[in-house]
């Protein structure tokens, strides 16, 4: 905030001239960010990205931002309102902070909760590939809701209606398959809306 300062000299109810203009600005810590956004990326099950919006109160200075995520500080000094923390653990939950601060010390801080992304089931084959069935076993972590597969070229909607939710590995026979074509499964997890980063 700036403020601005005359000066002037009274006697017997008169005053005489102002003086010149005198300036003075206060400075402050910033207010908070706001409008947090955590992203777990598509491809990507070790990340996640965020954006915020800069404090509509800088309080005169230059801002600044400092990341936190689970308390560990990630990123000391960010000028931009964009981040990415790396290297986390799967299908996992994370709490963020981020701070803003300028010359002055701490403003206050956003916060946000986000999980990243759960890895893919994992396929074993167990009937031979030149039957007209397939027989194999979906197996993922007992924290995934869900898993769904596919099977190209589609014959009929078997697989896309299975879903597997409290058991960790379940076996499963897709039947009426012709003889001498290559077939191929897909499966996919899903935990809390959030889906595999990857597929198999």
């Amino acid at each position: 905030t700036t403020y601005y300062v005359w000066v002037c000299a009274i006697s017997n109810k008169l005053h005489g001239k102002y003086s010149r203009r005198a300036m003075n600005t206060t400075f402050q810590v910033p207010g908070a960010p706001t409008g947090l956004v955590i992203t777990p990326p598509p491809d990507k099950c070790d990340q996640l990205n965020l954006h915020w919006t800069a404090p509509s109160n800088t309080g005169g200075l230059p801002v600044k931002y400092r990341v936190y995520s689970n308390g560990v500080l990630v990123h000391r000094i960010l000028s931009s309102t964009r981040a990415a923390i790396l290297g986390l653990a799967i299908n996992s939950e994370y709490r963020v902070r981020v701070i803003a601060f300028n010359d002055l010390g701490d403003g206050k801080e956003v916060t946000g909760v986000r999980r990243t992304r759960p890895h893919a089931p994992t396929i074993s084959f167990l009937s031979s590939p030149h039957s007209t069935r397939i027989t194999f076993t979906l197996s993922s972590s007992p924290l995934i809701n869900s898993s769904r597969c596919t099977i190209t070229p589609n014959i009929s909607s078997l697989l896309t209606k299975m879903v597997s939710t409290s058991d960790s590995t379940k076996v499963l026979t897709v039947e009426g398959l012709t003889s001498g074509v290559n077939y191929t499964v897909t499966c996919i997890s899903s935990r809390e809306g959030l889906v595999s980063c990857d597929s198999v």
